[in-house]
């Protein structure tokens, strides 16, 4: 593995900040030019290329637009966000199509519109490692091969390639795009008037890999949202939703849905599209991994997939969360429209109506029942039934959609970054309907890649044979902190066999005072949430056994 990052590949495909080609697009963007902003970057993967913005807008970069076959099939993207900040409603989005638009580029402090871009092929520690320096200052990961915690890509080992001992850049794919954002924009400059900055940063990170089946026509992206405390400690009660304004072909004939099996919602046409002809293609959400949400139970595991090199942190006492709901509205509708207020945005993220009603999938004048008995259908999930085989909840009318896929709640503390993963993938077969089902199996596909299967051990490489208890963070704190740890595997055998595992909190007089983990763990990286509700300030231990190692590390409580 330690020349996976340094040689030179042959790619299927390209990414660039210009493209040549047409793209065939028969909705009018120019109208919506002076709301974007932002750097554009064009990723393409087979059939398709993909446009994003440094500010969080996807597509919508006139005249280039998301496409399959150089077709337009979707024209804005993005998402919205709601939460409660000392019990007050707070709604947000980047949906340029809905004129929503509440980001703007940089950090908190400094907003330049910037890309960091990194290549599979790069060279090691050449220019797009170097410039990668830029993105971590503000916020971006970073393989940390030395353990100084410091981005230093130098090559350590002198010979001219990236050893495991080294740092380098965050790649997650074969192209790596970051930037930065931030809700900055004042209120009297959004649609909705009432709502302030919240003091919210996302690092965002898109990614597509080349060279197989399951990843063509694939794009990855990763929010990771942080507070950064200028407003309040703590946003609670956070919802986040994938939307996205998706035309598939012309823009007036679409019909969405939903697989809550697959973690999805999709775009589609039902029969014939004037470009795309019978057999247009699907446009996919699916939602790989949700926020975390702590628990208590300390027999629940969260995981943030960080990637082949960074590994896969487990979170005792918490639970990835799952997909919350899927609504539809429509263009210039009276009543399933685009959202007015705070209110009716976050009901949408909720998987109500704008009036935060539950849709009655029996008495919907926008989709039909077939087959199934409809009062057993989920009003939260719209249209979660079978195109393919006219079986379940269907949407029936066909017009300019918008759609969100949702999850939460979570909590977004200080300076903790939050990471929901999603993938936009397109699928087409020989007809419409068909490409729903192909969309479908390969998000299941998709997921089931993506989830970890059990033990992180990093194909193979040696990152997992030595145990480690890492510095809490933050620290100093209040009033929560993480505790990272590593599990590895046996030295003798150099195999994967879990072993128990204490983490218990001391105070300075040696007394016990919390058990954060008792049980057997496999080898991997592990992070424990300790909230001590009832303790004192002061300086606290924390101790880890497993196995024979046994490690003891300083904390620092302050109320």
């Amino acid at each position: 593995m330690k020349t996976l990052f340094i040689s030179f590949l042959i790619l299927f495909s390209f990414s660039t900040r210009v493209l040549s080609s047409e793209v065939k697009n028969p909705k009018n963007t120019e109208q919506h030019k002076d709301l974007t902003g932002g750097d554009v970057y064009v990723l393409t993967n087979g059939n398709t290329q993909f446009v994003i913005r440094s500010n969080g807008i996807i597509s919508d970069a006139y005249p280039l637009q998301t496409t399959f076959d150089s077709i337009s099939v979707m024209y804005s993207g993005g998402f919205f966000m709601s939460g409660k900040t000392n019990g007050e409603i707070w709604s947000n989005a980047m949906a340029s199509g809905s004129r929503i638009v509440d980001y703007i580029d940089g950090t908190i402090g400094d907003t330049s519109a910037a890309f960091y871009v990194v290549k599979a092929s790069d060279p090691p520690f050449g220019e797009s490692w170097q410039n990668w320096s830029s993105a971590v200052e503000k916020g971006a990961y970073f393989y940390d091969g030395n353990g100084d915690g410091v981005y230093n890509p130098v090559d350590l080992n002198g010979n001219g390639q990236w050893d495991e001992n080294e740092d380098c850049p965050d790649i997650l794919g074969d192209v790596t795009v970051w930037s930065v954002y931030n809700d900055g924009v004042p209120a009297e400059d959004r649609k909705f008037t009432d709502v302030s900055p919240q003091g919210i940063e996302i690092r965002q990170t898109v990614w597509t890999k080349y060279g197989d089946d399951l990843n063509k026509n694939v794009y990855y992206i990763r929010y990771s949202i942080v507070n950064r405390g200028t407003v309040a400690d703590t946003l609670k009660d956070v919802y986040f939703g994938f939307w996205a304004d998706n035309d598939v072909g012309v823009y007036s004939d679409d019909l969405t849905g939903c697989s809550i099996r697959a973690q999805s919602g999709y775009t589609y046409n039902y029969g014939d599209d004037v470009q795309f002809g019978g057999s247009a293609p699907v446009v996919m959400t699916t939602l790989l991994q949700g926020p975390i949400k702590y628990t208590g139970n300390p027999d629940d595991e969260a995981t943030n997939n960080m990637g082949e090199l960074l590994g896969v942190p487990r979170i005792s006492g918490a639970v990835n969360d799952t997909v919350t709901g899927f609504i539809h509205y429509m263009n210039s509708h009276p009543t399933q429209g685009d959202p007015n207020n705070k209110e009716e945005a976050r009901n949408y993220l909720l998987g109500l109506t704008p009036q935060g009603e539950v849709v009655d999938p029996c008495n919907w004048e926008y989709g039909e029942v077939f087959g199934e008995d409809c009062s057993t259908i989920d009003g939260h999930f719209m249209y979660s039934g079978n195109p393919y085989d006219s079986i379940g909840w269907l949407n029936t009318n066909e017009r300019d959609q918008r759609q969100m896929l949702s999850t939460g709640p979570f909590e977004l503390i200080k300076d903790q970054p939050v990471d929901i993963i999603a993938a936009y993938h397109f699928s087409k077969g020989e007809t419409s309907t068909q490409s729903v089902a192909l969309g479908i199996d390969k998000a299941a596909e998709l997921l089931n890649n993506f989830r970890p299967n059990g033990v992180d051990d990093r194909s193979g490489n040696n990152l997992v044979n030595e145990f480690k208890l890492e510095q809490n963070y933050p620290n100093p704190f209040n009033p929560t902190t993480n505790i990272t740890y590593v599990i590895a595997r046996s030295e003798a055998t150099r195999q994967s066999v879990a072993v128990q595992v204490q983490l218990k909190i001391y105070d300075i007089l040696g007394r016990e005072v919390a058990t954060l983990v008792n049980k057997k763990q496999a080898p991997g990286k592990y992070t424990v949430q300790f909230t001590p509700r009832y303790l004192p300030s002061g300086v606290y231990f924390y101790t880890l056994r497993a196995g024979n190692f046994v490690q003891t590390k300083k904390m620092i409580l302050m109320k």
